[in-house]
């Protein structure tokens, strides 16, 4: 055999080494994936499958990466970065229970009539709003006192 044959035998060749550049006949078939944490090659069997629209794709972290990435992402939700504004959230949330509970009942707004959007002036005061519709309580928002 000549060369020629020799690397026309390795491209249909299973488990052959191929040349960089060429591809395998049939695709190109890896058994690797590149993790993008650790930026390693690693066997496919390392890395999840998921399904989207009807095709099988791999994770793009292995799942040895997969909790140091998770930990990474975790937010720190102490202190006032969680809640930068507890007593409007606090007056936020109980004026949506009482109206859950039916003790408050939307009504349209003041200057217009349509639906309405509860407000508070005070937030110490959560249960006096004002229902205002959209494009006024934006209004009322963008007036700076």
């Amino acid at each position: 055999m000549n060369g020629l044959q020799e690397n026309q035998m390795l491209l249909y060749a299973p488990n052959a080494t191929v040349p960089i550049g060429q591809k395998r006949k049939g695709g190109n078939i890896k058994d690797t994936h590149r993790c993008c944490v650790c930026k390693q090659d690693k066997n496919k069997d390392e890395f999840r499958k998921y399904q989207y629209n009807g095709k099988f794709y791999l994770s793009s972290r292995c799942q040895s990466c997969v909790p140091e990435y998770n930990r990474s992402r975790k937010r720190d939700w102490s202190g006032s970065s969680r809640n930068p504004y507890p007593e409007k959230n606090k007056a936020r949330d109980m004026i949506k229970t009482k109206i859950r509970q039916g003790v408050v009942i939307p009504q349209p707004c003041e200057v217009c009539g349509i639906k309405g959007q509860s407000h508070h002036n005070d937030y110490s005061k959560p249960l006096e709003v004002r229902w205002l519709c959209t494009k006024h309580h934006g209004e009322q928002h963008r007036i700076y006192p």
